[in-house]
């Protein structure tokens, strides 16, 4: 097991924090630099805008699906040669916006890039400011953003059951700051 350094007044030490990360760094010798572009994808359309309270559906990407779930719609987008999914609401009907970029190859790894992306941003020290670790009955690591936006955010990364995908995803929260 990989040994990290303690950290103070941030609640990201748990026990699961460890283990999700020592798991995703043991990806790294299975997993070669196919899907690195995915974190990048999600943090710069999903996760940036959500913090900002901008989320908006892209223009440079034609939709493949489009859907509409108890009033809120929501619009698929492929990339990466269609292995990655882009799936962004439009929070309408009062529902909450949320924004997700999943890996849906089959038989493929999950890419321990987009783990360690997702791990190095939440280890930076504005970050430990900004979020907290919530517990997550599904088995995502999930960060809840504290005081500074409303309503608060859930940032999450979920290795698939089987172990073939992964999914990071942000969601506005009920709660306020």
């Amino acid at each position: 097991m990989i040994d990290f350094p303690a950290k103070t007044g941030i609640g990201l030490l748990s026990e699961f924090y460890r283990t999700f990360v020592g798991a995703s760094v043991g990806l790294l010798a299975a997993v070669g630099v196919a899907h690195a572009g995915a974190w990048e994808e999600f943090a710069n359309r999903c996760l940036v805008p959500m913090e900002n309270v901008a989320l908006g559906q892209p223009d440079d990407l034609d939709p493949d699906k489009n859907f509409k779930n108890d009033g809120d719609t929501y619009s698929e987008y492929r990339f990466d040669d269609e292995t990655y999914v882009l799936t962004v609401s439009d929070g309408y009907g009062g529902r909450a916006r949320w924004c997700a970029v999943s890996l849906e190859a089959e038989g493929d790894q999950p890419s321990a890039e987009i783990a360690n992306a997702f791990l190095n941003w939440s280890n930076q020290p504005d970050i430990f400011a900004r979020y907290e670790e919530v517990e997550n009955k599904d088995g995502a690591l999930t960060l809840r953003s504290t005081d500074w936006r409303e309503p608060k955010i859930d940032v999450r990364m979920k290795l698939s059951s089987s172990g073939s995908g992964i999914s990071l995803s942000v969601e506005e929260t009920e709660l306020e700051a």
